[in-house]
């Protein structure tokens, strides 16, 4: 089954370092190459369904990432996206 998960998106600051995280506006796909569920690291893609709820369409197991992670907490349902780039301006260092 997959989930839906709920983003609340609080772009406060820009980031002057490159996001790893791609949100395209045009097609509402949020790419996230390392999603970190517990021990296991994921490379996820997911679906803006409209007002920032967003739908899991495809995950994959990768091994260990260089690339910064997200982290994913089961218990509490909650994302924590650090930093992401939409279009040309890239957001990061958000308070949590």
């Amino acid at each position: 089954m997959i989930k839906i998960i709920t983003l609340m998106v609080f772009l406060i600051l820009p980031a002057f370092a490159g996001a790893y995280d791609i949100y395209d506006p045009v097609t509402r796909t949020l790419l996230i190459p390392n999603v970190k569920a517990g021990t296991i690291s994921y490379k996820v893609e997911m679906f803006n369904q409209g007002d920032f709820v967003f739908k899991v369409t495809k995950t994959t197991k990768i091994s260990e990432s260089n690339t910064p992670s997200d982290s994913y907490n089961a218990a509490s349902g909650l994302l924590k996206i650090p930093d992401v780039s939409v279009g040309t301006n890239n957001f990061g260092s958000m308070p949590y």
